[in-house]
C-alpha cells in the first residue's frame, strides 16, 4: 500500500504518517525499483494503534517505548486511567467551586476577587484554557510542522468547530496542510523552534501583542504598517540594491506562499477564525491607506516587480 492509501485507512495525515515512521515508532520498507514506501498491514495496525492512543493524548514517547517492547499496554493503560482520574477529580472540584459560587452569588461583596481566588484554587492557567483548532493541529501533525503552524497562527487558534460550515472548512484546511511542501529546517521560525526556545517565546508574546493590537486598531501601530507599506515600495522603486534584497527574500521561501494571506489555507481559516478575519480586514484598511497616499495598488506593484524578474 502506498502512503495516501494507509492516510484514507487509518485516518492519519501523511505528514503524522512519516513523522511517526522518523520518530521510530514504525519501519516501512521502500520497493528496490523505485525507491517508494510500501505498507504492509502491520504498518497499518501500528498506525491504527498510534492513532487510538493519540486520542487519549498519549505521549510519542510512550507509545515508542510499547511498540519496541519496553513497556506493556495493560501498564500504560493503567497510567493513563490514573491521570483521567486525577483529571476528573479535578472537574469535580471546578464544578463543585463553580456551584458554590452560583449559589451565595448575591452574597458574593467582591465578586472579582472571588473569581481570582477560584482561579487561583483551580491554577487555570492560559495554557489549559486554549481551545481545540490549536490542540487539533498538534495532534494531526505531530512534530516540528505542526508546531510552526501553530506558532505562525496561534493567536487566531483558540476556537472550536461549532457549526457544520466550519467543520467542512476545518477539513478541507487539514487536507490542504497534508499536502504542502513541509517547512525547511532552515527556515527562522523552524530554527527557532528547533535550537532557541526563549527566543521562540519572545517571538510569540510580540506577536501576540501586534495582532491584539491590530484588532484593536492601535491608531500608532496602524500609523507604522501603513507607514512601512510606503516606504517598502518606494525603496523598491529607488533602490536597485534594496528591489534585489527584496526579491531574494520572497524567493527564498521564507513568506511561505502557502500559508500567506490570499492562499486556500488563509481563506479557510478567514472563515473558521473571527479574530484573523478582523485582523485581515483591519490589514486591508490600513493597505488602503497606504494605497491612497501612494496613488496606486501596492500589492499589484509588488506582484509585478516580483514576476517580471522571475519571467
Amino acid at each position: 500500500m502506498n502512503i495516501k492509501q494507509v492516510s484514507e485507512l487509518t485516518g492519519l495525515t501523511k505528514k503524522a504518517i512519516k513523522y511517526y515512521e522518523s520518530e521510530g515508532l514504525i519501519e516501512v520498507n521502500k520497493n528496490p525499483t523505485n525507491q517508494y514506501r510500501e505498507y504492509s498491514e502491520k504498518e497499518v495496525s501500528q498506525l491504527n494503534l498510534i492513532a487510538s492512543l493519540r486520542l487519549l493524548h498519549m505521549p510519542i514517547k510512550e507509545i515508542k517505548s510499547l511498540l519496541i517492547g519496553e513497556r506493556r499496554l495493560s501498564e500504560l493503560l493503567n497510567e493513563q486511567l490514573n491521570q483521567i482520574n486525577i483529571n476528573l477529580k479535578q472537574l469535580e472540584q471546578q464544578r463543585l467551586l463553580t456551584e458554590t459560587l452560583i449559589q451565595n452569588i448575591n452574597e458574593i461583596d467582591d465578586f472579582s476577587d472571588k473569581i481570582k481566588i477560584l482561579e487561583d484554587t483551580l491554577q487555570l492557567k492560559d495554557q489549559e484554557k486554549k481551545e481545540y483548532v490549536l490542540d487539533k493541529i498538534l495532534r494531526i501533525f505531530p512534530g516540528k510542522f505542526g508546531e510552526f503552524v501553530v506558532v505562525m497562527f496561534e493567536p487566531f487558534l483558540e476556537v472550536t468547530i461549532d457549526n457544520e460550515s466550519k467543520r467542512l472548512d476545518w477539513l478541507n484546511l487539514v487536507s490542504y496542510l497534508d499536502d504542502i511542501e513541509e517547512v525547511e529546517d532552515n527556515h527562522p521560525i523552524m530554527k527557532l523552534i528547533m535550537e532557541n526556545e526563549q527566543e521562540l517565546e519572545r517571538l510569540k508574546k510580540s506577536n501576540y501583542d501586534t495582532v491584539n493590537k491590530i484588532i484593536n486598531k492601535d491608531p500608532e501601530l496602524i500609523e507604522q504598517q501603513k507607514q512601512a507599506i510606503i516606504d517598502l515600495v518606494k525603496n523598491v522603486k529607488t533602490s536597485e540594491e534594496f528591489k534585489e534584497n527584496f526579491i531574494k527574500q520572497v524567493n527564498s521561501g521564507n513568506d511561505l506562499p502557502q500559508l500567506k494571506e490570499g492562499s486556500k489555507f488563509s481563506d479557510m481559516l478567514y472563515k473558521i477564525s473571527s479574530k484573523y478575519k478582523l485582523f485581515l480586514d483591519n490589514q486591508t484598511e490600513i493597505k488602503k491607506q497606504a494605497d491612497a497616499e501612494l496613488g496606486f495598488d501596492s500589492k499589484q506593484f509588488l506582484e509585478a516587480i516580483i514576476k517580471g524578474e522571475r519571467d
